[in-house]
């Protein structure tokens, strides 16, 4: 009887799409403060006059995405701790607000922008006092 010898060996797959990285960052036309004076009713700055404008940077693997790529793009508004609310018709690069949030009982508004690209989430967030 002739002996057989079986041999093994393992072969290791690595997923490099699993590393993606999404990255996501918010610029402003205008502080992140905002001043309301309630002796004469004004705001500085005065969103209503200058409008605030956000435009989000989105990244993948440190390339720079465009419109042409597509990403689904999502704001939210949050005011003080309250949970965070759709802006139902925001859904580009560019956010433009032109009310003034602070009142009397705001004390914070951040503004979240979410991704979605190729199955991967990221999201930033800009806060004004």
């Amino acid at each position: 009887m002739a002996s057989q010898t079986i041999r093994s060996s393992s072969v290791t797959f690595l997923d490099t799409t699993d590393d993606r990285k999404l990255e996501v960052y918010i610029a402003s036309t205008l502080p992140t403060t905002q001043i309301f004076n309630a002796n004469n009713g004004t705001y500085t700055p005065d969103w209503g006059i200058n409008k605030l404008q956000l435009e989000a940077s989105i990244f993948l693997d440190s390339k720079e995405l465009t419109s042409d790529d597509h990403p689904t793009i999502k704001w939210c508004k949050k005011i003080n701790t309250n949970t965070p609310v759709d802006i139902s018709s925001a859904t580009s690069f560019s956010l433009n607000i032109t009310d003034n949030v602070m009142r009397d009982n705001v004390n914070m508004v951040a503004y979240i922008c979410k991704v979605e690209y190729q199955g991967i989430t990221a999201q930033a967030q800009i806060q004004f006092t």
